[in-house]
């Protein structure tokens, strides 16, 4: 029976990724004809510092990955945002993943399982299946979207 239920989950996830596509518009801008020149960048003195508006603008990039582009939303359930019920669930997983792995930290091992999500299914976790997600399903993110995705999982708590 649980070979039936994998290769089902296997198949929607197959399917889902597939019918997504990527966030790519298939239509092209238009060339102009004329080259746009940029201004040039204005260089000041002053050190930029990340302030908690910063922080929060990440969050909101990651939580907007997680439910859209990421398409995380689709199997995975944080509580009053998205109600996944394929994999596990993460609403609090910036404090369960500080105890998942042993020697990696909560954003160590949150990267790892979006980057490599086959390296390590924990044991225990309700819906945390081997071969359930696999890294194409999440290669399309660039490393400012990890990071980003990252930096809201673990702000989750």
């Amino acid at each position: 029976m649980n070979w039936y239920l994998v290769s089902v989950v296997s198949l929607f996830m197959l399917i889902f990724v597939v019918g997504c596509g990527t966030s790519e518009s298939s239509v092209q801008p238009p060339i102009p004809s004329t080259p746009i020149s940029k201004p040039a960048p204005i260089v000041t003195n002053q050190v930029d510092s990340v302030s908690s508006q910063d922080a929060q603008n990440d969050s909101l990039e990651g939580e907007e990955i997680f439910s859209g582009l990421g398409g995380c939303g689709a199997c995975h359930t944080i509580e009053g945002l998205t109600t996944g019920g394929v994999g596990p669930e993460l609403t609090y997983i910036g404090t369960d993943a500080t105890s998942r792995k042993a020697g990696l930290s909560a954003s160590e091992y949150i990267e790892e399982s979006i980057r490599s999500p086959e390296a390590f299914v924990p044991e225990g976790v309700e819906r945390a299946m081997p071969g359930l997600m696999t890294s194409g399903i999440t290669a399309h993110l660039t490393d400012g979207q990890v990071e980003a995705l990252v930096k809201f999982l673990v702000s989750k708590k």
